[in-house]
């Protein structure tokens, strides 16, 4: 429309005497000036050009040229109208601190302001998506020997239908590796009936039955991107494999730590402030989530998902009779099928297991699979995220890492989701700490810059920073976090475990290879010097 516009005062130009021509000139210089506005004024100005065009024509009706560039000033006027509400509108948007959302909002974030924060990072699919994710982990072990084993934190995982035939292959192996276990166990079993000894009573036999069962041939199949168990199904048969949208097939961790007969799993949060450099909290609390039917490898229960899946949109299904009578210990009526995760440690203390060094083990999974995603997922100093963190404890006591939620179910259905979740909103707000903005202070600044006819100056930026702040300065990452404000988060990095993943990450594959050299990359992308991890000044010119 504007090019058109353009051409249409050309030719009116041609078509006028020079006097006619000159004034035309004149008026399509004053248009093109309110079409680069940039406050009320110039607006205004714009409006008045075109209405005095107007008052042109209506005099000389059949003066055509004219005719057109008013059209063409109309335009302009338009487009200046549209600038002028659209930074309006950006001026009023510049209000809000937190910006909360499910799904990654649509916004421009080069324009948000330095104290606005969004719980969303760009690209944190990466992490959230358990075929990106597998991806990333994959590409961790296959630097080093080393390196396989202690990324080993996640599944045997393919990606269907892109690894069809990888999988396959896995499957016919592990099917092998199934009959060699079951036999082994049979014969243990046969040698101590023959020596009179009770194979009940055996070390041995107890070893050789478990290294059987952990060696049972199951999968699970999950779409990539959903949650909360949809979609999900059980497969002992490679021919039960059907899918009609990206999946991942996963090796289903057969011989999970059981408490009193049943299965669990736990549900922990995970709040990442920054990622360049990483800056993440664990909080304190979380969720122990059950079954509500006794664990069984039986292939007449493969299809009984109160048997095998956790998730609490599962198992609410489960008949309230039947909930509120499985398992011991859980209190239907307060947490549903949960427990709170200070309970499930005191359990799991009261049946001998040293739980801080099972929580350490945890602490490492989480601390690698964010190393292993890092550097996909760029630098947003206006952004926080919390993820849900589902990890299963085998029967050897490792951690298994079973995928990573974005927006993880904050609903409210019991009294102990109301006890957790909302102290978790509450530690959440308090630890990214949104600053304090004063907005009187905010439009004082905007009116410096509107009304530029002013004979003083405006007060320098740090004053005016300092005002708009009541005189505080946002922390920066890595800096202390003041206890009152981290409620029950704990900094997992950095940390010393995280300094110690990094170093021994940089030297895992061998001074002077590709791969070394690919490690210590990695190792400087997270060494930002301190002054740089401050917020940067904002550009006010473009709310202006």
């Amino acid at each position: 429309m504007e090019d058109v516009a353009e051409v249409g005062d050309a030719m009116s130009v041609e078509a006028m005497s020079p006097t006619e021509g000159a004034r035309a000139c004149d008026d399509a210089r004053a248009w093109d000036d309110a079409r680069s506005c940039d406050d009320a004024r110039a607006w205004d100005d714009a409006l008045d050009e075109s209405a005095a065009a107007e008052e042109a024509v209506d005099e000389d009706e059949e003066d055509v040229a004219t005719a057109e560039a008013v059209v063409a000033a109309r335009t302009r006027a338009a487009a200046a109208a549209a600038a002028h509400a659209a930074k309006a509108e950006r001026m009023v948007s510049a209000t809000w601190d937190v910006l909360w959302t499910w799904r990654a909002p649509k916004i421009s974030w080069a324009e948000l302001l330095p104290w606005q924060r969004v719980n969303h990072f760009p690209q944190a699919r990466h992490l959230t998506r358990k075929d990106l994710l597998k991806k990333h982990l994959q590409r961790q072990r296959q630097l080093s020997e080393r390196l396989a084993e202690s990324f080993d934190i996640m599944p045997l995982t393919f990606t269907l239908p892109a690894e069809l035939l990888a999988f396959t292959e896995a499957f016919s192996m592990a099917a092998d590796a199934a009959k060699e276990a079951a036999a082994a166990a049979e014969a243990a079993a046969s040698a101590l009936q023959r020596d009179g000894a009770d194979p009940g009573t055996s070390a041995a036999f107890a070893r050789a039955a478990l290294a059987a069962q952990a060696a049972t041939n199951l999968w699970i199949l999950k779409p990539v991107g959903l949650s909360r168990g949809r979609g999900i199904s059980m497969v002992a048969d490679i021919s039960d494999v059907a899918y009609g949208e990206p999946m991942v097939i996963q090796r289903y961790v057969a011989d999970p730590l059981l408490l009193d007969g049943y299965k669990f799993d736990l549900r922990l949060y995970v709040c990442v402030t920054s990622t360049h450099p990483l800056e993440a909290f664990l909080y304190r609390e979380g969720f122990g989530r059950f079954a509500t039917e006794p664990f069984t490898l039986s292939l007449t229960q493969l299809r009984n998902l109160f048997v095998h899946l956790t998730n609490s949109s599962i198992q609410k299904e489960q008949p309230d009779a039947q909930r509120a009578a499985a398992v011991p210990g859980v209190d239907a009526e307060k947490g549903g099928t949960k427990v709170a995760l200070s309970q499930l440690k005191r359990r799991l203390a009261a049946a001998g297991m040293d739980v801080d060094v099972l929580w350490a083990r945890i602490v490492d999974v989480i601390l690698r699979s964010l190393y292993a995603v890092h550097e996909a997922i760029p630098a947003s100093p206006n952004s926080f995220e919390l993820f849900g963190y589902d990890v299963l404890i085998d029967a050897q006591l490792k951690p298994w890492l079973i995928e990573v939620n974005s927006s993880p179910q904050l609903t409210r259905d019991n009294p102990l989701d109301y006890q957790i979740k909302e102290a978790l909103l509450a530690d959440t707000l308090s630890l990214i700490a949104p600053p304090l903005v004063d907005r009187a202070v905010w439009s004082e600044m905007l009116r410096w810059r509107l009304e530029r006819e002013r004979a003083t100056t405006p007060p320098s930026f740090p004053a005016e920073l300092c005002a708009l702040l009541h005189g505080l300065t946002p922390r920066a990452p890595g800096e202390p976090v003041p206890a009152a404000s981290a409620g029950l988060y704990d900094r997992i990095a950095p940390s010393p475990a995280w300094d110690k993943l990094c170093a021994g990450r940089s030297k895992a594959p061998g001074a002077g290879s590709v791969a070394g050299a690919g490690a210590a990359r990695s190792r400087a992308s997270f060494e930002v010097p301190a002054a740089s991890m401050r917020r940067q000044r904002p550009d006010l010119s473009k709310y202006l």
